[in-house]
């Protein structure tokens, strides 16, 4: 599973995607193709010469345009001689820049990433969270139609997508108990709020019921787990309660999506939650990450609540960006996600593991070259653990890569799938064989947009066979479980390229025993 609220995946140094006939890639800090001047200031700031642009910052779940107004000094309404600038609030990041090519009146728009190490995604995720109500005239270049109907394939039981007012995602997926699906993820309300959403469906993909949760502000869920009442608990971050902007949240229900209590956690200026397990004792440990009010860099974070939801002991660990966290066999915990490696200059992997106090037993980071960020992590039947997320390598876009670690968290190995463009994995299971099996997305493969990108390897990470599946937009899986059948079932969200705010959530189901 994968995080949704400032994106997943990859920085696309380098690399140039083209949109609506123009480019959108990685800017300098200043200058461009055009004949337009801009510059990053850090994450603080972004200024032109020109007017009609855009700041893209980070805001919440998704990312937000901002028109760049004329400094007070020179307000004249248009040419070189004038400066546009947009300067961040407390709470956002500058993250890149939409540069309206007037030159060409509207025939295209480019999206500048920051690379001022603001952002740990490109192009492409940047522009899947884009509210496009904020955009002006890059509207209809950036979103050309495109109808996003995911089509039928001989290994595929079933696909269904899961309408939504404005946009919805799933960022994880559980097998029930009773042979169904529950998704967790967020949802975008008639209104603007982005609220948290509990889907439960039958065996069919068929839904049985469909919740959202959240107060006037965010909320997502990015964990689930079926409670031993026969309830849902879920993790994640929440905006309308809490001490911080952004605090970790629980949220536990009955077995219909009823609330029976939420609790909010951290003081930090963000702190978030990307995994979730019950314990032994019918309470709750969240692990994600947390940012002090002074600073924008995280640490990793561990709670522990009674069944209740009240806290019993938190912990906090030096490394990085939290992506998920799982309980282990000997009922200690283990946290993923990235770092920034001072001695390279290069973010990495980082894999932490703690005791069922939550005091540290080891942490690594995973400096292999290629290896960006691990999004998912499954404990193997070794005792060792496997690592899938995404990554940057020479000549190419981005890579899907899956790192084997012993118990001790030592590399065994690493390695890596897909083509010449964009592929990341966001979730990985080993299969019944001793192998593994990881769901992300592909651009390699597609002629536009992007793909479900499905993988499967033997015990040693060797491909055993690839799919690719999707819509003509753009499409992702961000988690997957085995199903008692032999198959496998996906959950992540749709897009049409016109479509792609508002999303919709997707469930598909694969063939039994497949090979």
């Amino acid at each position: 599973m994968t995080n949704d609220d400032t994106g997943t995946g990859i920085d696309r140094r380098g690399v140039l995607k083209t949109i609506g006939g123009a480019t959108a890639g990685i800017g300098l800090l200043s200058g461009t193709a055009s004949a337009h001047r801009w510059a990053f200031d850090g994450c603080e700031s972004v200024c032109t010469d020109t007017d009609g642009n855009y700041a893209v910052v980070e805001a919440g779940v998704r990312y937000e345009g901002r028109k760049l107004p004329a400094a007070p000094e020179r307000d004249a309404p248009w040419g070189h001689d004038n400066t546009f600038c947009y300067t961040a609030a407390d709470d956002e990041r500058v993250v890149a820049f939409i540069e309206e090519d007037e030159y060409r009146k509207g025939e295209g728009c480019t999206l500048h990433v920051n690379p001022n190490d603001c952002v740990s995604v490109g192009a492409d995720e940047i522009l899947s969270l884009i509210d496009r109500d904020t955009i002006g005239a890059c509207d209809d270049v950036l979103y050309p139609a495109c109808d996003p109907t995911l089509p039928e394939a001989d290994w595929v039981d079933f696909a269904r997508t899961f309408e939504a007012e404005r946009d919805a995602s799933a960022q994880s997926l559980i097998r029930t108990s009773d042979g169904g699906f529950a998704l967790v993820g967020r949802r975008m309300t008639g209104d603007g709020n982005v609220d948290a959403s509990l889907l439960v469906t039958d065996g069919d993909g068929d839904v049985e019921f469909d919740r959202t949760y959240g107060g006037d502000e965010t909320e997502v869920t990015y964990d689930v787990v079926e409670t031993s009442d026969g309830g849902f608990a879920m993790a994640g971050l929440t905006r309308s309660y809490g001490e911080g902007s952004y605090s970790a949240w629980l949220v536990k229900t009955d077995g219909d999506g009823n609330v029976e209590f939420t609790e909010a956690y951290g003081d930090g200026l963000r702190d978030r939650a990307f995994g979730l397990v019950q314990t032994a004792d019918g309470g709750f440990v969240l692990g994600g990450d947390t940012t002090p009010p002074d600073s924008l860099d995280s640490s990793f974070y561990l709670v522990k609540t009674d069944e209740a939801g009240d806290e019993t002991f938190s912990r906090t660990y030096d490394g990085g960006t939290a992506r998920a966290m799982i309980q282990t066999s000997d009922g200690g915990f283990a946290l993923t996600g990235s770092t920034f490696l001072q001695d390279s200059d290069e973010n990495a992997a980082l894999f932490l593991k703690t005791d069922d106090e939550g005091d540290e037993e080891f942490s690594t980071a995973i400096d292999s070259e290629g290896v960006w960020s691990a999004n998912a992590l499954v404990q193997t039947d070794d005792g060792g653990f496997a690592l899938a997320g995404s990554g940057v390598a020479e000549g190419r876009a981005g890579e899907c890569w899956l790192v084997k670690t012993d118990e001790a968290g030592e590399e065994e190995f690493v390695r890596s799938y897909g083509g010449d463009a964009l592929d990341l994995a966001d979730g990985v299971v080993q299969t019944e064989d001793g192998g593994y099996a990881l769901a992300g997305l592909t651009e390699s493969f597609d002629a536009g947009g992007s793909d479900i990108y499905f993988v499967r390897t033997d015990e040693s990470g060797e491909v055993t066979s690839e799919r690719v599946y999707g819509s003509c937009g753009h499409d992702r899986a961000r988690d997957l479980v085995r199903t008692t059948d032999g198959g496998f079932a996906l959950a992540g969200d749709v897009a049409g390229s016109e479509r792609i705010r508002p999303t919709e959530m997707a469930l598909v189901k694969t063939a039994a025993d497949l090979e």
